[in-house]
């Protein structure tokens, strides 16, 4: 079965927190150390307050990946480890429309080689975040043609 997109609903945000969390967990692994405990209830404060889009991926009635962008800006992307490497993430991406900013962990490769090959380049600025680095990434969106 393949996963479909669909806008993100209101009730959805315990589903989109726990694929946060369930993703972060293995793409972070390498990052933070695993007695540390994952920021769960600001997980789910963040998407149940979050005054973006958001379009999820589901797979029967189970969300395996989102995307939540604002504006230019895109804040997420995750997608449910085993299904890393099939596309969806790309797909994702896409529906984000015109986004031109992103900020990724310095030390997520995966995500950085991600974005790298659908254009994104990082800018040289970084900032401090959870106690890691985290590198702003920019995308020029070419313009659309006249006429």
């Amino acid at each position: 079965m393949t996963p479909s997109l669909r806008p993100g609903r209101p009730s959805d945000a315990e589903a989109v927190a726990a694929v946060h969390e369930a993703t972060a967990r293995v793409a972070y692994a390498h990052i933070f150390p695993p007695e540390r405990p994952f920021p769960r209830a600001a997980t789910r404060r963040r998407w149940r307050t979050f005054g973006g889009e958001i379009v999820v991926a589901e797979e029967g009635h189970r969300l395996v990946g989102f995307v939540a962008f604002a504006g230019a800006v895109l804040h997420a992307l995750y997608v449910l480890p085993p299904y890393w490497g099939r596309g969806l993430g790309s797909e994702l991406l896409a529906v984000a429309g015109p986004v031109q900013e992103l900020w990724v962990l310095r030390d997520n490769l995966r995500a950085r080689r991600f974005y790298e090959r659908h254009g994104w380049r990082a800018d040289g600025t970084a900032r401090e975040a959870f106690s890691a680095v985290e590198m702003r990434y920019r995308r020029a969106i070419a313009p659309e043609p006249e006429g």
